[in-house]
């Protein structure tokens, strides 16, 4: 998919994007298509709806190429609203939508650059983490002997994704065909592509003889061979087409709303969240916990396990040797 022409067409001002802007998008896309991804194309997109409306309400003629003071005001008012990682990947799209119309990333001037620092320092950069989702709380999110064929997808589904721990857009994405089951039960699943393996080589990941049971009972009732695993369920069962990544999110919210969780921090990451916590609350390696998960810096496992790694951290054990832990 590449990013179509609509993304810098203007409904007021036509000559508010500079005409070897165009030539050089146009020829961009020709060759983007097909290498970006869906979540890429669409962040993009939004974020320059976001910076052009911006731009209307503040009367600014000229949208692109864009002038560093004007992305610098458009960064700093956005700030007053939005989180710091929001504001990180508007400056993102805005530094890809120039390289893409052939112009010098104006982000990388030290007016944005000030403009960021002045943003971090005044709101933080710490991001909100998901929910987790750990195993005791998916054995409270689904009926543990279901009937109903949405509700053994359901189940499946939350399994697949905590044992994985695969991020929504390639969960949505695993193929029936993809499927490896061993002689004692469990078994592997190819996943195709992650977010930091854009080359498509593939990695292999674990799936336990329960999950793999729980699968194996919604391929057979679905009455799926090959193609996508997880997939919509209309009236009548009729199945249909495969599960978006944003409905991966809307269903575990859907589904802890209904087991009297909160879904408030609920994402399509909240397995992953839960699965790394398991695993370092069980004493595994970081080391294991990086190759599991498919990190390749132990930045996200600290930041998802911060609050266990502390009370397993040296403050925890020398008050334990001190006896202040009765």
């Amino acid at each position: 998919m590449g990013i179509d022409m609509e993304l810098i067409r203007h409904k007021k001002n036509n000559l508010a994007i500079q005409q070897d802007f165009v030539a050089n998008f146009q020829e961009y896309n020709k060759h983007a298509e097909g290498a970006l991804s869906d979540n890429t194309v669409r962040s993009v997109k939004a974020d320059m709806k976001v910076y052009f409306e911006w731009c209307d309400k503040k009367g600014v003629q000229k949208l692109l190429p864009s002038n560093p003071h004007i992305i610098s005001s458009f960064l700093q008012d956005m700030a007053q609203v939005k989180k710091t990682a929001t504001i990180r990947r508007y400056k993102a799209s805005l530094a890809h939508i120039h390289k893409a119309g052939g112009q010098d990333d104006p982000t990388k001037s030290t007016v944005v650059q000030l403009a960021m620092k002045k943003i971090t320092r005044k709101h933080g950069s710490r991001q909100d983490q998901a929910q987790a989702l750990g195993l005791e709380e998916l054995y409270r999110l689904t009926p543990q002997r279901p009937t109903r064929l949405t509700d053994k997808r359901d189940r499946a589904l939350l399994h697949v994704a905590y044992d994985t721990m695969v991020r929504r857009s390639a969960l949505v994405e695993l193929l029936a065909e993809d499927l490896k089951v061993n002689d004692t039960g469990d078994g592997t699943v190819l996943v195709r592509r992650e977010k930091n393996d854009q080359e498509g080589q593939g990695d292999i990941r674990y799936i336990s003889k329960n999950t793999m049971e729980y699968l194996q009972e919604y391929l057979l009732d679905a009455g799926i061979n090959n193609g996508f695993i997880f997939r919509r369920i209309g009236k009548s069962n009729n199945v249909g087409t495969n599960l978006s990544s944003d409905s991966v999110s809307k269903l575990f919210k859907k589904l802890a709303i209904n087991a009297g969780l909160s879904s408030k921090k609920i994402s399509g990451h909240s397995t992953r969240v839960g699965a790394c916590q398991n695993m370092i609350g069980a004493g595994l390696d970081v080391g294991e916990v990086m190759q599991a998960g498919g990190w390749k810096t132990p930045t996200m496992v600290a930041r998802y396990s911060e609050h266990l790694l502390a009370s397993q951290g040296a403050s925890a054990k020398l008050a334990k040797i001190q006896g202040r832990t009765k």
